[in-house]
């Protein structure tokens, strides 16, 4: 067993890395594109594109309707199945995935395209968003087939794609579009074509790498068609995402249905902080499912359980440090990045700040139940989650404000996960609490207990905010190695971890190899 789990986490450290890499760069790129859309058209042209933007994610989500993961999923798990018809079912389900997406994209296409005046005027009531809408809807396809390209490539282990052609090639073609509408004065408009001239070049590339992959090669006879499979388990997943998307969205737009459009700028500067807190534990997620995938089809409940257990651990401890800080330190931080007036928002980031926490330390639930097949129970938790943040903003956003949407999304998320992790241990007996894990968990509740009663006590500047968190990490991994946290796996995952960046981690192995149990 120890030797497939060894293998298994330095795969999901290679494949995390290059998430988190591509991550890393995308914010920054992303943080520069909206700049320089907002510095370059009027507040109702803004408008606008951001509007063409929401409806253009709805679309590619419902004409994707989760086969990008369902497609994943099958994948890696009919490789790990490793029989003499494994290709040709591969291939069938890669034939019965793009024929469908493919289709189905164009068809909303067709719609959206030709209907964009009659929606612009009587759906929005602004006639001008018309041909806004219309060319968004041109790069549909497009997307489209940018998603289930990476899936694919997601199925057999590798996330690079995704990183290369969606952060690299689209991102990058983006702005330097952008850039050159700016200066030839393109308007509105010229942002919508520069948007859609990235998405068209950055599919071309994506799919002449998939052909020169030779994936399709050698397709001999007819692959078995999947259709009726892959929508089957597919389909739950788009109500999921849906939700999902509900989930996200219902505080700021009940916010602004509740109160005023200052009070939803607040809320929305502490929220993108918190969604920080799980980044290393999202960073897996791409290369989680089909690794898990394939153990699933071998049958190895054991590793699974395991790596489960390792990942949730580490997701949990580098999520750590950035949780505390954010806590106790609520308003230096607002104030540092969004200005002094945003320091009311506080109390939300404190309290989304533990939502986020509370989704780490579970770890995976939901993506282990969907490689487990279990499809439809992950649309009920997220019905249930989503239902429950509707129902708990409607009560709590009247009196309480952004403290109540924030709650209303703590509540929401821990019921989710509560429910994820019961269901996950009942079926496989999975759960991330060892004695390893528990120990982490009370030295960081420890240490941030006396972190806040220091930090109470002194008026906070940023400089030495900076050197608290760098005493608090410190501090951190002293008690961890002081306790025996680690065990034989994270050497392995340090391996890896060097490996993969390069940098000479020798001291900090022969210090962990005297504490590992």
């Amino acid at each position: 067993m120890s030797e497939i789990v060894d293998q298994t986490l330095k795969r999901i450290v290679k494949g995390s890395s290059i998430v988190l890499v591509g991550t890393l760069i995308s914010m920054p790129l992303g943080f520069v594109a909206k700049l320089v859309v907002i510095r370059n058209t009027t507040q109702s042209e803004y408008g606008m594109y951001s509007l063409g933007l929401v409806l253009l994610i709805i679309l590619i989500t419902v004409s994707l309707m989760g086969l990008q993961e369902g497609s994943t999923r099958f994948i890696a798990y009919y490789r790990g199945k490793s029989t003499s018809e494994t290709d040709r079912k591969i291939k069938g389900i890669m034939c019965s995935a793009f024929q469908m997406v493919i289709l189905s994209s164009v068809v909303w296409f067709i719609v959206v395209f030709f209907l964009s005046n009659s929606i612009a005027s009587h759906l929005f009531h602004m006639p001008e968003f018309s041909a806004v809408l219309r060319w968004f809807s041109v790069s549909l396809p497009f997307m489209v087939i940018i998603t289930m390209v990476a899936a694919v490539f997601r199925g057999f282990g590798r996330v690079e794609p995704n990183i290369y052609f969606e952060v690299g090639v689209r991102q990058g073609l983006f702005i330097l579009f952008l850039t050159v509408s700016v200066v030839l004065e393109g308007g509105l408009l010229g942002i919508v074509y520069a948007y859609v001239a990235a998405a068209v070049l950055a599919c071309l590339g994506i799919v002449l790498y998939l052909a020169r992959s030779s994936l399709f090669e050698d397709l001999g006879e007819r692959p078995p068609g999947f259709k009726r499979e892959l929508l089957g388990f597919s389909l739950p997943l788009l109500s999921v995402t849906v939700l999902n998307m509900v989930m996200q969205w219902t505080d700021t737009i009940m916010l602004g249905s509740f109160k005023t459009s200052d009070v939803v700028a607040v809320y929305n500067a502490a929220l993108p902080l918190a969604r920080l807190i799980p980044l290393a534990l999202s960073s897996s997620t791409l290369i989680f499912v089909p690794i898990m995938s394939e153990l699933f089809s071998m049958g190895l409940t054991k590793e699974m359980k395991r790596t489960y257990q390792i990942v949730t651990r580490w997701g949990f401890s580098l999520a750590v440090p950035l949780f505390s800080i954010f806590f106790v330190f609520p308003v230096t931080v607002l104030q540092f990045f969004f200005g002094v007036s945003y320091g009311e928002a506080a109390l939300p980031l404190q309290i989304l700040s533990c939502a986020f926490m509370a989704h780490t330390i579970t770890g995976l639930n939901g993506l282990t139940l969907t490689v487990m097949g279990n499809t439809r129970f992950v649309m009920v938790m997220s019905l249930m989650g989503a239902g429950s943040n509707v129902i708990l903003n409607y009560v709590l956003i009247p009196p309480f404000g952004t403290a109540g949407a924030a709650l209303a999304f703590l509540c929401s998320v821990i019921l989710a996960n509560v429910m994820g992790s019961i269901k996950l241990y009942r079926m496989s007996g999975i759960h991330p609490f060892t004695l390893s894990y528990a120990k982490p968990l009370g030295i960081s509740g420890l240490l941030l207990v006396v972190l806040y009663g220091i930090g109470s006590q002194m008026e906070m500047s940023f400089g030495l905010l900076l050197l608290f968190g760098i005493g608090f990490l410190g501090g951190f991994l002293g008690l961890l190695l002081l306790t025996r946290s680690f065990d034989r796996e994270d050497i392995e995952v340090l391996l890896a971890i060097e490996r993969k960046s390069g940098v000479n981690l020798k001291l900090f192995k022969n210090v962990l190899r005297r504490f590992v149990k």
